[in-house]
Order: C-alpha cells, then structure tokens, then sequence
C-alpha cells in the first residue's frame, strides 16, 4: 500500500495537484515509523484513509480504504493502474 501511496503521490504532484498529493502524504507519512511499535493503530489509517476517501471521492485514483480492506483479509493488493504513470 505505501508503494501505491508513493506513485500516486508522484503522479499527483507531476501534474500539479499538490494538495491532494499532500492529503495522501499525511494518512501515510507515519506508518512506516510507527507500524510495529504500540502506538500503531489499524483504526487510525483507516480513519485517515477514510478522510481522503470522502474528500476526493471520484478524483481519487486509488481507494486506500478498499485496499486495506483487501489486505485486512488475507487478500494480495489489487492490480491497480495510477493514470498518468507507466
């Protein structure tokens, strides 16, 4: 999921739309430091995902709450396509 984070938010950021790029770098920016310590909360990224969610809506490329969800349940990432990336 972070690596699909990193790729939107490069393809967000080429096409000028840094605030968007910025409201995924803020759900994500902590998890890799707090992911298996106990302050990691699964409730919290998922809020925070939401939060996008409800932001962006259609103009999001990826949605992280259904990809969390996928993962959540023993399933592998879905093969999603960022636009304006190859």
């Amino acid at each position: 999921m972070i690596y699909l984070a990193l790729v939107d938010v490069h393809s967000l950021l080429l096409n000028g739309q840094v605030e968007q790029a910025t409201a995924i770098a803020e759900a994500y920016h902590n998890l890799p430091l707090f992911l298996y310590s106990d302050q990691f909360s699964f409730v919290a990224l998922r809020a925070a995902l939401q939060g996008y969610r409800e932001k962006y809506g259609s103009a999001a490329r990826v949605d992280y709450v259904a990809e969390m969800d996928r993962v959540a349940v023993g399933d592998s990432l879905s093969r999603v396509t960022v636009p304006g990336v190859t």
